[in-house]
């Protein structure tokens, strides 16, 4: 058998190779693109959320194991580490509840402190809010006192006004009193002498 040539890879998997080389180191910029065109790559395909994350829970207790002798007289070597599981999980379940009832305690505060917060906002909203309403009633009264006062004084006007034009027309019909066959003529008017 004749030893075969060396084999040559193509220019493509050449270059395949020297991107495989120098991989290029992302930012957070990159790395979010990449993710979002990756998505958008197939956007019918399902996306999976991580689910919210869970409170903890105690782990569930086995059963009790009375008389656990701790580390005094009488207690066999295998008992040690019994009474060091057991003392650990019953001190996890107790700090766990008191973790528990110290983020309950911590809520009701915090929700009777917003309580007393919103009324006092609303109490001061309801007092500044009675001043507003004041102030503006204060204004329209006055507003309205005024005008009262100015259509007074405007009737009083328009009445001297007619009681002048009255003199005036008495005191021009004294002055020149037409005849009984002539009556006034108004412009543009037809006058009929009877």
């Amino acid at each position: 058998m004749s030893p075969s040539p060396p084999h040559k890879p193509s220019k493509a998997t050449q270059e395949g190779d020297e991107e495989k080389k120098t991989k290029k180191i992302l930012t957070a910029v990159d790395e979010q693109k990449r993710q979002l065109e990756r998505l958008m790559k197939d956007p019918s395909k399902l996306v999976h959320l991580p689910n919210a994350t869970r409170a903890k829970r105690p782990p569930k207790m086995g059963e009790f194991q009375h008389n656990i002798q701790g580390s005094v007289a009488g207690a066999g070597s295998g008992e040690f580490h019994v009474y060091r599981a057991h003392r650990r999980r019953e001190m996890t379940r107790i700090n766990l509840m008191e973790e528990e009832a110290r983020k309950q305690r911590e809520e009701k505060e915090f929700q009777e402190k917003l309580a007393s917060l919103r009324s006092e906002d609303e109490s001061k909203t309801a007092k500044r809010r009675a001043k507003r309403q004041k102030r503006k009633h204060g204004a329209k009264k006055q507003n309205n006192e005024e005008a009262q006062e100015g259509s007074g004084v405007q009737d009083e006007a328009k009445s001297l006004k007619i009681g002048q034009d009255r003199v005036e027309s008495e005191a021009s019909d004294e002055i020149s009193q037409p005849s009984a066959k002539a009556k006034v003529a108004k412009p543009n008017v037809m006058t009929i002498e009877e």
